[in-house]
């Protein structure tokens, strides 16, 4: 199963050390509650099993979630239709921001539609129908 998530992951990229102080804290009542399971990876390894949106509208927060999930995980995301513009301002300063990160042209490229592409298979299906 594959989870997108919201804003860049919300604020799980830029307190991941926290998380991983937390749960190494609260790892042993964590474990007797899964019966005494333990978790088979490091949390945050779970954490960066997510695909964030780029719907934050600023280059540090794409660039802190690239960093974190890996640029191969961000997706172009709006919170379109839910601005004054009627998305055109979403679209906008997505679009703005994901240009103005620190990010190779690939990476780019990726976020804006390849790692879309892949996650949901489109290439492969498109070159069926061919």
């Amino acid at each position: 199963m594959r989870s997108i998530v919201h804003h860049t992951g919300a604020m799980v990229p830029f307190f991941a050390g926290r998380i991983e102080a937390m749960y190494r804290m609260f790892d042993p009542l964590l474990t007797d509650e899964r019966g005494g399971k333990p978790m088979t990876k490091p949390v945050l390894d779970y954490f960066r099993m997510f695909y964030g949106d780029t719907s934050t509208f600023t280059a540090a927060s794409i660039e802190c979630a690239c960093d974190f999930f890996g640029a191969d995980h961000i997706l172009f995301g709006t919170d379109a239709p839910f601005d004054a513009e009627g998305g055109r301002a979403s679209i906008r300063e997505s679009t703005r921001a994901i240009e103005k990160a620190r990010l190779s042209a690939e990476d780019r490229r990726n976020i804006f539609n390849k790692n879309f592409e892949r996650l949901f298979r489109l290439s492969a299906m498109a070159a069926a129908r061919v």
